[in-house]
């Protein structure tokens, strides 16, 4: 099997991996709460300061969250296309294409903006591969991520999943399509502040097939 490329080509290898599997035993609330639980292991090894297992960790949160996505009703959440609608090549609250100004300013998101619309548009600057849209997060908020600690930009993440529990409960599904996109956002950020390739990582644990029981179909036991 080839390494998927594209964040969709990602998220369908972790369909056909485990897809079978989790739509028999678990409901999107189960799989939600699998991306907290290795978002809370995440914690752990942070509070550590254990870098290697941080990163080990790594591919189990975005492979939950992928499959969270793989699992809302009624058709699925496409991923790539949620972050391309939050995060058309621009910040989508300062409107930069690089070198993002939102640290010095409060902006709200909105949704609707004419020009925001413009740039959903523009296809051609959308990333393929995986780390095209790494290098593109990089080029729009590297420079003010260089400023903050590790620990903080570990911290919106954790506050981005919390999100997505909350647009999940309540809804709308625009909402929950916009907070998966920045829980994508910041697993990103926090890869590029470790200089990781997050599809290399994820690919070095799950390289077509279940980590545990090495089948391209999981067969592995409910735990």
């Amino acid at each position: 099997m080839e390494k998927p490329q594209s964040i969709r080509q990602w998220q369908g290898l972790f369909f056909s991996i485990y897809g079978a599997r989790n739509d028999e035993i678990y409901s999107p609330s189960d799989i939600l709460l699998h991306v907290i639980e290795e978002m809370a292991e995440l914690a752990e090894h942070l509070r550590k300061e254990d870098r290697e297992s941080v990163v080990k960790n790594i591919p189990d949160v975005f492979g939950w969250l992928l499959a969270f996505c793989n699992t809302c009703e009624p058709t699925g959440i496409d991923l790539e296309n949620a972050v391309w609608h939050k995060y058309p090549s621009v910040c989508p609250y300062c409107l930069q294409e690089k070198n993002c100004t939102c640290i010095s300013q409060e902006l709200k998101y909105k949704d609707d903006r004419e020009l925001l619309e413009k740039y959903r548009n523009r296809m051609k600057q959308k990333p393929f591969i995986l780390d095209g849209w790494q290098q593109m997060f990089e080029r729009i908020y590297g420079r003010v991520n260089k400023i903050k600690f590790q620990v903080q930009i570990w911290f919106h993440l954790f506050e981005e999943i919390g999100e997505i529990s909350r647009a999940f409960r309540l809804g709308p599904r625009a909402e929950l399509e916009a907070e998966l996109a920045d829980a994508f956002a910041w697993l990103v950020a926090a890869c590029n502040k470790l200089q990781i390739s997050l599809s290399e990582v994820t690919w070095q644990t799950y390289p077509g097939k279940c980590r545990t029981c090495l089948k391209e179909k999981c067969q592995c036991p409910v735990i």
